[in-house]
């Protein structure tokens, strides 16, 4: 093992490098800035005891405040020489928890009142897993970055009660605009090629929820639509499944059972859960990126006082069960479609 250093702390930058912001001749680090939201530890040149680790260091602001447990409480020491040491391997200790964005932080490693290599600086009370000082006290600062913009829809499939005031929360970070493109349908027909931008408020470097405005986009009314979200700042690393949305507004709570010989379909009131007698049940394919109107070759029946509406099953709609998500799973693929419509308005299943 060679002699026991502080090399630095070890951390990603928001470009996703990971860096080591290496401790200099006068105790500065280079100028890189940590994303605050991923990993962040301290690196030495060997192995150290987290438990001799937590007594030593000190952070100012603190990273933990109030009646919160100090770092690593909850940690047992483990040693870390069951193996040999390989050169340029370094031993990295990883915060628990995250850091605040756009700080300044000051490390400190207590002094024990030994004098350190430097003329007036003491020995860092730290010792490896061989006993060993480190040379010289630990006093130096590393700084965080702004959190990078982000958006995050938690529920990329909602259902909303016709009856209750509700929309999707869409959280966002540093965003100046959220831009939506969407297709809805209704009772009224079905419109494509549709957009929206949103302002969120300027505050910077905190998550928070804006409300997605699924019943904006259907003028109040009952209906679906099915969307994707673009930003700016661009957001890197987005997948179109962590983009793309599907919400409906609907009075109803439906039950499909999609059988080999039949299917039956159950339609209740979201407010009272009484049956919904009269309805037109639908059932025919379609994708959800082309959100569209029953087709002509639609297949259809009426609930009964029950709510309850029977169907062909899959012997006739589907026989090769191609539309049920086992060989095409994107929002692109053919999928089986249970529309009701009623008095008080749509649903989709």
């Amino acid at each position: 093992f060679p002699a026991f250093r502080f090399l630095g702390i070890r951390c990603q930058t928001n470009d996703a490098k990971r860096v080591l912001l290496a401790v200099s001749a006068g105790n500065e680090i280079e100028q890189r800035r940590c994303d605050p939201l991923a990993g962040i530890a301290l690196a030495f040149s060997a192995p150290v005891l987290l438990s001799d680790l937590r007594r030593s260091l000190t952070f100012a602001p603190a990273l933990r405040e109030g009646k919160s447990p100090p770092l690593w409480e909850n940690q047992q020491d483990f040693s870390r020489l069951h193996q040999p040491h390989r050169t340029g391997a370094t031993y990295d200790y990883w915060l628990p928890g995250r850091l605040r964005a756009n700080q300044s932080y000051r490390l400190k490693l207590a002094a024990s009142g030994r004098l350190g290599a430097q003329p007036g600086m003491a020995a860092s009370a730290l010792v490896d897993e061989f006993g060993r000082s480190l040379s010289d006290a630990i006093d130096f600062r590393f700084h965080t970055d702004h959190r990078r913009p982000d958006f995050d829809l938690v529920h990329h499939d909602a259902v909303l009660e016709a009856a209750i005031e509700s929309e999707p929360p869409l959280y966002v970070t540093n965003l100046k605009a959220v831009n939506l493109s969407y297709r809805r349908v209704d009772q009224h027909g079905e419109r494509g090629g549709l957009g929206r931008t949103l302002a969120p408020p300027a505050v910077p470097d905190i998550a928070f929820a804006i409300p997605l405005p699924v019943r904006e986009f259907l003028e109040g009314r009952s209906g679906a639509v099915f969307g994707a979200i673009g930003a700016d700042p661009a957001v890197a690393r987005k997948g179109a499944r962590e983009r793309r949305f599907f919400a409906q507004v609907t009075p109803y709570q439906v039950h499909a059972k999609i059988g080999h010989y039949n299917s039956l379909v159950w339609v209740t009131d979201l407010v009272t859960g009484a049956p919904v007698p009269g309805a037109t049940v639908s059932l025919y394919r379609d994708a959800l990126n082309r959100l569209g109107g029953i087709p002509g070759d639609a297949l259809s029946a009426v609930t009964d006082a029950a709510g309850t509406a029977s169907l062909p099953g899959t012997l006739e709609l589907d026989p090769e069960l191609k539309t049920f998500g086992w060989r095409c799973t994107g929002d692109h693929c053919q999928r089986l479609f249970v529309r009701v419509d009623g008095d008080e308005g749509m649903a989709l299943l």
